[in-house]
């Protein structure tokens, strides 16, 4: 079978919350392109991009992924990119060619958040199942918090959906962390979760439908923010939402921000990526400034499997394989 991605219609771009820039771009070109390869060949599947009011074919063929800005559309072509073997790219959307302020900011949101010294703790919103949970990504999350020197708490969301089989498995993972000393706490555990937040400025944080403008819904009976169903085209949520918003509660402050499905480590050095992981400074190797990957009398390595979690090392190695 022969994946193809198909861009149509038009960006909008936002100005502020309220108003957009957009274009009059209708997405018939796009649904034109989609309409003679379904007609020319079964074996085809197309993950159809393009903006809210485009025009698109209806097929069993074809996964509709609606996007709204130039970044929703960046997103969801490295999402699509990164889970699927795609064989054709065919881009037809009217992108426009600038970019508001308001938009712009948004680029480089994590990184700034992260490294602003009015931060006190981050919710790591963590999802169990759709999206599946990725040790990866948590991973990388807590290493950017030890790092900036941010009080990491894990979220977990979604639990309900486990069978008891895939729960016994996790929960092995879970305790692990707790082991390591990181806070973890429910999405269902409301009360619990509105104490932490007095007197203190808290950041959420998360991959894509980890569930976090729900549960700021839930914290919140006032808010209203936008949730959107996990698209199973990418077996991962969609962007909904694409700005920070700062939310007074219980006596402190709440940024919430918007999901992703990757996250880059590249201004860390592999130093500053080693000693993020707690486990290995309580294993104290005796080779000064060991990396822990080559050196065969390693304390580390040899702890790998035993008090320290394989997945954790594995992931550590991987971080430093890609730089």
């Amino acid at each position: 079978m022969k994946k193809f991605i198909i861009t149509a219609g038009g960006t909008s771009e936002r100005i502020d919350n309220v108003r957009k820039i957009t274009n009059s771009s209708s997405g018939k070109l796009g649904m034109l392109i989609a309409d003679c390869l379904l007609k020319e060949r079964n074996d085809i599947l197309i993950y159809y991009v393009c903006s809210k009011n485009s025009l698109r074919p209806s097929d069993d063929r074809v996964h509709v992924l609606e996007v709204e800005g130039t970044l929703d559309l960046k997103n969801t072509l490295e999402d699509l990119l990164l889970s699927n073997e795609i064989n054709y790219f065919i881009h037809s959307m009217a992108v426009s060619d600038y970019m508001t302020d308001f938009v712009t900011n948004l680029s480089n949101i994590k990184e700034s958040i992260t490294k602003s010294s009015n931060i006190d703790e981050a919710f790591i919103i963590t999802s169990l199942k759709k999206p599946n949970f990725s040790d990866n990504l948590l991973d990388k999350l807590l290493i950017i918090c030890e790092i900036n020197g941010i009080n990491p708490i894990i979220c977990l969301t979604k639990k309900d959906l486990l069978t008891k089989k895939e729960w016994k498995k996790l929960k092995k993972v879970i305790n692990y962390y707790k082991k390591l000393g990181y806070k973890v706490v429910y999405n269902n555990q409301i009360s619990k979760i509105k104490k932490m937040f007095k007197n203190k400025t808290t950041v959420f944080t998360g991959q894509t439908g980890a569930g976090k403008s729900t549960l700021m819904n839930r914290l919140d009976k006032n808010l209203n923010f936008e949730t959107n169903e996990i698209s199973e085209a990418l077996g991962r949520g969609k962007h909904t939402t694409r700005y920070v918003t700062l939310v007074p509660l219980n006596k402190g402050k709440v940024l919430d921000t918007p999901g992703f499905s990757a996250l880059d480590l590249s201004e860390y050095n592999d130093e500053d990526i080693r000693d993020a992981f707690v486990e290995f400074k309580k294993n104290k190797c005796k080779y000064k400034n060991c990396m822990h990957i080559n050196e065969k009398e390693c304390k580390v390595k040899k702890e790998v499997g035993k008090t320290i979690l394989s997945s954790r090392y594995e992931n550590y190695k991987k971080l430093l394989e890609k730089r």
